[in-house]
């Protein structure tokens, strides 16, 4: 198995963003960065992930997330990310079969299954 990348500009984006967006503290905010550019590349590599974010409506979501193509190559069209999901971190649901996506600021956590 691959070993998994976490590239470092990635980290210092999501962090500043989560700095910016939500007000909290460095060291909070790095932690959730590398969680989520965790989560990224364990996506990448065709793990399924169970991940835990803030709805719009400040209610908790969990769900099985999947960017494997063998499950998303059915419903992807290549024409490239959709207008709706630009700027924010889109996934495959496998428990409602479609796609979803929050904004990285929203993210809570991986739960380990």
């Amino acid at each position: 198995m691959k070993n998994l990348v976490v590239k470092a500009n990635e980290v210092i984006t999501y962090a500043s963003r989560n700095v910016v967006m939500n007000g909290s503290d460095s060291l909070t905010a790095t932690a959730k960065a590398v969680e989520l550019a965790t989560l990224k590349a364990r996506l990448m590599r065709n793990e399924i992930v169970k991940i835990a974010y803030y709805k719009l409506d400040n209610t908790v979501r969990i769900a099985l997330a999947s960017l494997h193509p063998d499950i998303c190559k059915a419903h992807t069209n290549g024409n490239g990310i959709p207008k709706r999901y630009y700027n924010m971190f889109a996934y495959w649901d496998l428990e409602k079969n479609d796609w979803r996506a929050f904004k990285f600021e929203r993210f809570i956590g991986c739960i380990e299954c």
